[in-house]
């Protein structure tokens, strides 16, 4: 009896020793299965933060990490589409006010050119501001 539990014994201690290397492996598979879409979504964040939105997201593991890039895809996506209108508008806005400006600065040099008549001194220093603000504006809206 004694030696069927010495028996026992070693081979327990046997399968002891073969089971934690398994185990070791098993669990740096399991992180590796882990960290690993973490650290996508990690640079998918961080490339959307920094403005990089050209970059598809896509996430490998399980599925439910799968699904947040999935949703991380669409906000970059949507992210993009309103860039794009914040451009459009922009350049819309921006062609809307030249054509005003340009009127407003071509009457302002006919002031202050005197055709329509002698200008006071101050009227003369007002259509100079106004030209010189008209050609401001107009520069400021070439941004887009």
């Amino acid at each position: 009896m004694q030696n069927m539990a010495e028996h026992a014994h070693t081979v327990m201690v046997w399968e002891l020793f073969a089971l934690i290397p398994f185990a070791i492996l098993l669990a740096l598979g399991f992180s590796v299965l882990i960290t690993r879409p973490i650290r996508q979504i990690d640079e998918a964040i961080r490339n959307m933060g920094q403005g990089e939105l050209s970059k598809t997201v896509r996430v490998d593991g399980p599925q439910d990490l799968m699904y947040l890039g999935e949703r991380l895809d669409w906000m970059r996506r949507r992210l993009l589409k309103l860039e794009e209108q914040k451009t459009k508008f922009l350049r819309h806005v921006s062609h809307e006010l030249k054509t005003p400006l340009t009127s407003m600065r071509e009457g302002a040099d006919l002031l202050a050119e005197g055709v329509v008549g002698v200008l006071t001194v101050k009227q003369q220093q007002i259509a100079i501001s106004s030209i010189a603000t008209a050609y401001n504006c107009k520069n400021a809206s070439k941004i887009y």
